[in-house]
Formats: C-alpha cells, sequence, structure tokens
C-alpha cells in the first residue's frame, strides 16, 4: 500500500531558471552568431547599423531577463506569486499579468504595469530598479532612403 505526502508548492523556494547574464555576455553571443552568419560582412565596427541592431537587442534581452527574474512580493495571505504573459494581443484577452493562488491581476500591455497593478491589489508600493533608469540605451538611427521611379 502506498503512501501519498502532501507537499505544499507555495512553500517551496522559487526555481532558478534564467542564468544570470550580463549586457557584455549577450551582446558576444550575439555577434559571433552573426560573424558565423555572415563572414563576408567585414565592416564591424562600433558605429555599424548592425552593431546598434546587435546592441538593441541585448538590451533587450537583459530587460526581459531581469523581468522575469525579479522576485515578487508574496500576497497577503502569503502565497508566492508568478509572473505570466499570454502571447495573444489585449483584445484577444492575452497580455502580462501576475497571478497566485487566490488573486490574479488583469491583463496589461506590460510587465510594468503588470507589476504595479500587483502592487495595487496588494497595498504595497512596488520597488523600482535603480540600475535600469542609469543604463544608457543604445539607439539607432539610420537614415533611410527609398527607390525614386520616374
Amino acid at each position: 500500500m502506498s503512501t501519498f505526502t502532501a507537499i505544499e508548492v507555495d512553500k517551496l523556494p522559487a526555481p532558478d531558471i534564467f542564468e544570470q547574464r550580463t549586457f557584455e555576455s549577450i551582446y558576444a553571443e550575439r555577434l559571433a552568431e552573426f560573424r558565423r552568419l555572415c563572414p563576408e560582412y567585414t565592416a564591424i565596427v562600433e558605429s555599424d547599423p548592425v552593431i546598434k541592431i546587435l546592441q538593441g537587442s541585448a538590451y533587450r534581452e537583459m530587460l526581459l531577463r531581469e523581468q522575469f527574474t525579479r522576485p515578487l512580493p508574496r500576497c497577503r495571505e502569503g502565497h508566492q506569486p508568478r509572473y505570466m504573459v499570454d502571447g495573444r494581443r489585449l483584445g484577444a484577452n492575452g497580455g502580462h499579468f501576475v497571478e497566485c493562488r487566490c488573486v490574479r491581476t488583469e491583463r496589461c500591455a506590460s510587465f510594468d504595469l503588470a507589476w504595479a497593478h500587483w502592487h495595487k491589489l496588494q497595498g504595497t508600493q512596488p520597488l523600482h530598479t535603480q540600475h535600469a533608469a542609469q543604463v544608457v540605451v543604445p539607439q539607432l538611427q539610420l537614415r533611410l532612403v527609398g527607390g525614386t521611379q520616374r
């Protein structure tokens, strides 16, 4: 005869799903992949538009990783919440939301809105990350020229 022991999942520590990576490591990986895919492209300098796109992409991945690994405060009942993304558009009931066993936020257009809504439901102040405001965002400035038909 087997015995079953119930496990209280909300009491377990949150798993470390995402490895902690820096902007430089993500950017180096993207640059190496680009060089592998386009070995004939040799104009790789800091001001090159391809480099700016790779830097912007690496920065965005770093921000997304931070959002997924940011610890969420427990709800009033003590349950561990989780951050969820439904890939459908908002009109199709998709979006970002935070939920636990007893409460769920409404679907929001961004993680920050869902984060703020969670804190509003819990009656707490959201914690803002200090380094996100200090990071210089790489900006891509391309002059687009189109063909003219005469």
